[in-house]
């Protein structure tokens, strides 16, 4: 029973468990391929690891079983950025906030994403974006910009 392992691993992660938590959630996804929410946790205990490459991974597949899980398009666009994959970041961070426009952290990452791609007028847009979403988030993207 897959729910027993996704369960179970999401407590050993909130325990602060990333290791066993790693070992039940993978077995969750053995019985059930397709699980998101055990994909994605699974990527979470992987980060919390240090692990990113295997978070990445994980998030990749949770993404592919739920195209609409903000949560694993936001984590994989934030791991996609620490592991300088800046196209598949912002990939994944233009979805994260068409799932929930509202959001500010995912625009500020956006705004990032595209500053590492050297793209200063798709961060500009963004950065009009969080003006509304959240000023002081806003004010940090433009003082990225104009350190650019």
């Amino acid at each position: 029973m897959p729910e027993y392992w996704f369960y179970l691993g999401y407590f050993l992660m909130e325990a602060g468990d990333h290791k066993d938590a790693i070992d039940v959630l993978s077995e969750a996804v053995k019985m059930r391929p397709g699980y998101s929410d055990a994909y994605y946790f699974l990527g979470s205990a992987y980060e919390a690891s240090g692990l990113d490459i295997k978070a990445f991974e994980a998030y990749r597949k949770a993404v592919k079983a739920d195209p609409g899980s903000f949560d694993a398009y936001f984590s994989l666009g934030v791991t996609c950025g620490r592991l300088g994959k800046y196209t598949e970041a912002v990939d994944a961070l233009k979805k994260a906030v068409m799932l929930e426009p509202e959001y500010a952290d995912a625009h500020y990452n956006l705004g990032i994403a595209y500053l590492f791609l050297k793209d200063e007028e798709a961060a500009n847009n963004v950065y009009r974006i969080l003006k509304g979403l959240n000023p002081d988030l806003a004010r940090k993207l433009r003082g990225l910009i104009n350190r650019e």
